[in-house]
């Protein structure tokens, strides 16, 4: 099984683009009370924490701050990298924001109500 999420990547040009990606998840024992779960491998988070993006909100171009985890929780977004493409998304998707350099990507919050992250940096 994997999990599946989407980055959102400069190229040595800086120019942004999404790619499809996938976090393999393998059976693991996690403690003796606890049956099998799916877990994948640990990875160091450097902080964690909750964006909410108002209704109508449109964010122009920005590159990340830094390389995150964008969990969305509720609502959604639209999302424009700089080759162009557009996708939205929405409650369970996964998208890691890494496009550290370069023009970067328009994000906006086209629906009628705000959307909730748990956003979580990584190295």
């Amino acid at each position: 099984m994997a999990i599946q999420y989407t980055s959102i990547y400069a190229d040595q040009q800086g120019v942004s683009h999404f790619r499809d990606l996938e976090i393999e998840v393998i059976e693991t024992i996690l403690g003796p009370l606890i049956p099998p779960l799916g877990a994948s491998a640990h990875q160091t988070a450097l902080e964690t924490y909750f964006l909410t993006f108002p209704a109508g909100i449109a964010m122009d171009w920005h590159p990340a701050p830094r390389r995150l985890f964008h969990f969305f929780l509720s609502g959604s977004c639209e999302v424009t990298v700089s080759d162009g493409s557009v996708r939205t998304f929405q409650q369970g998707d996964i998208v890691l924001a890494e496009d550290t350099v370069g023009k970067g990507h328009i994000t906006k919050n086209p629906g009628e109500g705000i959307t909730l992250m748990a956003v979580v940096a990584v190295p």
